[in-house]
């Protein structure tokens, strides 16, 4: 069952983005955080009128500092007991169809916080029947109690982003390990052969021809049967910048490559990034 939301198809260009600005300002009033509008994402009006929302939970500390995403990572702050509710009462306010949780790697904390993610994803679950929910894990778990507890949550989606090919990862990601995403991807699989598994490349960060489309099999293989490709944007001079800029055409044959592997949905292009059109691609698998 998919919960109705008011239609804004065939609005016009105004309308639709007061109603954007209507939904964005009830997240703030939630003293939540939008990743839609924290990233000022050139996507948000997008999707908040097709019904996706996007949260990131447990707060702005982060344990890594890696130079790709240069988060911030002063000190740990004392995770908020409330959140879960909050996000999912927000959830309820924008009435969205499909809910993407995410987060900062957290290593002060048990298993990486799973408990508090699955107490989010249970409250979304509870105040929103029928809203679909989607969990970015960027620190996978490595052992299966802690995966049991993610999954037995009941999320819909669990992606978690490989971002870039084994010879690169290392310069890019503190403690982030390849083999360890594929392995952890295999038991989300293994354990839970229902749920939908996702995961993301970003190009333009010095990889060959030959390196993505090994990724893109391992990931296949790994039980994958959603793929999001995009070009990587650094937001800030602080972040490592990209090599250079991928053409379209390669994103149009990206994409082509991997319908072919098998994968059930992909969404391939210089704008996508793993939360991209995530309702559609959901539904493309689960209807």
């Amino acid at each position: 069952m998919v919960v109705k939301q008011r239609d804004t198809v065939g609005l016009d260009v105004t309308k639709k983005k007061k109603i954007a600005g209507n939904q964005e300002k009830s997240i703030r009033d939630e003293e939540i955080l939008s990743v839609c509008e924290n990233i000022v994402c050139p996507n948000q009006s997008i999707c908040l009128n097709q019904g996706l929302s996007v949260f990131h939970i447990m707060g702005s500390y982060c344990s890594r500092t890696c130079t790709f995403c240069s988060g911030i990572n002063s000190q740990p702050i004392p995770l908020d007991p409330d959140e879960p509710v909050n996000v999912a009462n927000a959830v309820k306010r924008l009435r969205s169809r499909h809910v993407v949780l995410t987060s900062f790697s957290r290593d002060d904390l048990p298993n990486g916080g799973v408990d508090h993610i699955a107490s989010a994803i249970n409250a979304v679950h509870a105040i929103n029947p029928g809203t679909s929910v989607e969990v970015i894990m960027h620190k996978c778990p490595t052992n299966k109690k802690a995966i049991k507890t993610i999954l037995d949550s009941s999320p819909e989606i669990i992606t978690h982003n490989v971002m870039t090919v084994p010879r690169i990862s290392p310069q890019l990601f503190d403690n982030t390990d390849y083999a360890c995403s594929i392995d952890f991807l295999e038991t989300v699989r293994t354990m839970k052969s229902d749920v939908v598994v996702k995961s993301g490349l970003l190009l333009g960060l010095g990889e060959n021809n030959y390196e993505v489309i090994r990724v893109m099999s391992d990931l296949y293989d790994a039980g994958c049967n959603c793929l999001t490709i995009g070009q990587h944007l650094p937001r800030s001079k602080k972040q490592i910048q990209p090599s250079r800029y991928v053409a379209p055409w390669e994103f149009f044959e990206y994409g082509h490559l991997s319908m072919q592997m098998g994968y059930s949905s992909v969404r391939s292009g210089p704008f996508t990034c793993s939360s991209f059109d995530a309702l559609n691609m959901y539904r493309e698998i689960a209807e």
